[in-house]
């Protein structure tokens, strides 16, 4: 039944995108020669990249901006099965002005074995890179919210994948059939997943999930996966949801994450005209900015004239450890007689340098 569905499913697929549709807004071409086909969107005041020209190969970079007539606008999103069966295309680096990959933009691109996603992608559309046969590695930034269905199906050389903090479904077909696939990161946000989502990845290894609560799974979401031999790694008061949770239970070995710790968050104090930072966790270093209330920062360019400052002093302080993410900020606002700390007579940029020092342990 498996296997009948998807063969209706490519069929259809294939029918949808088998043709370049001959209509565009627009025509530019960029500084390397490559010419690019727009339609205008959100009014005329973006631009999205669109299909037409089937002969994309080797190294594409798609413009962030496009001037066309005196005016210029973004390009925020790759339409509709754009580059779509190129498969002379080996390389594509995104703008960070896309914010959406429409349904079908790669798909069948058996030649791209790189593609460069900005932090300002928030949707990757169904089947996008579908068959991308030859794509080894894709790093999801964490502004992606939704990941489509199908949207890696086919990508037969792609080793791992981690799923980012914003996305909260997994859509069907997502990862199946990606044949190379050992290792599934699964970020906390994700309450649920679809459909053969991971179906035939048959050297999976390891996933990882972070959801405290077992994602709900819709039909055979891990089909074929080694579940004998895979080891499902989870938060550690979740292990027993996991061993009674539909399809997570049929991971032989559920094993507990080991927490990922953050630094202690350091204490300011200032008493008989110290000041010092202390942060409760082992081998931590301490670091500080010293903001006066003009905004002056240290360190900062000071002009011969010199710079006034007032007497008013906001500190931030952070702490970092081996083995420890960074702490939250500390923050402290001191208020120090009339401000000259160096006793030169003047309340200016060199007072926050001497309260730096004595931040550090210098005086």
């Amino acid at each position: 039944m498996k296997h009948f569905s998807f063969s209706i499913l490519l069929a259809v697929v294939l029918s949808l995108l088998g043709g370049k549709a001959m209509a565009y807004d627009i025509a530019v071409e960029d500084a390397d020669g490559v010419m690019f086909y727009y339609d205008f969107i959100n009014y005329g005041a973006e631009l999205e990249l669109t299909q037409y020209n089937a002969s994309y190969t080797g190294v594409v970079a798609i413009p962030e901006e496009v001037t066309y007539m005196n005016r210029t606008r973004k390009v925020t999103s790759i339409g509709y099965g754009t580059f779509a069966c190129c498969s002379g295309l080996t390389s594509v680096t995104i703008p960070n002005s896309v914010t959406s990959i429409g349904e079908g933009a790669f798909y069948g691109c058996s030649g791209l074995t790189s593609v460069i996603i900005p932090n300002s992608l928030m949707s990757i559309g169904d089947y996008a890179f579908y068959g991308c046969s030859n794509l080894t590695s894709v790093m999801i930034p964490n502004s992606v919210m939704n990941i489509g269905k199908g949207a890696f199906r086919r990508c037969t050389s792609l080793a791992s994948i981690t799923i980012p903090e914003g996305v909260t479904r997994i859509g069907e077909w997502t990862f199946d059939c990606c044949s190379s696939l050992t290792s599934i990161n699964i970020s906390s946000g994700v309450s649920s997943i679809g459909n053969w989502a991971f179906g035939e990845c048959p050297i999976l290894t390891s996933i990882t999930c972070l959801a405290t609560t077992p994602p709900t799974c819709e039909d055979e979401p891990f089909y074929e996966v080694p579940t004998s031999t895979c080891v499902l790694t989870v938060p550690a008061e979740s292990v027993a949801a996991y061993q009674t949770a539909d399809y997570w239970k049929e991971f032989a070995t559920i094993l507990s994450a080991t927490p990922i710790l953050q630094c202690s968050t350091p204490t300011i104090s200032y008493v008989d005209g110290k000041i010092k930072l202390l942060c409760e966790t082992e081998g931590a270093k301490c670091f500080c900015t010293v903001v006066a209330a003009d905004n002056a920062t240290v360190p900062v360019e000071v002009t011969s004239e010199g710079m006034t400052i007032s007497r008013q002093y906001v500190i931030t302080a952070y702490a970092t450890a081996e083995g420890y993410t960074q702490s939250e900020p500390a923050t402290l606002t001191i208020t120090l007689g009339d401000g000259d700390l160096n006793g030169d007579g003047e309340t200016n940029v060199s007072d926050v340098t001497k309260l730096v020092s004595i931040i550090l342990g210098n005086q």
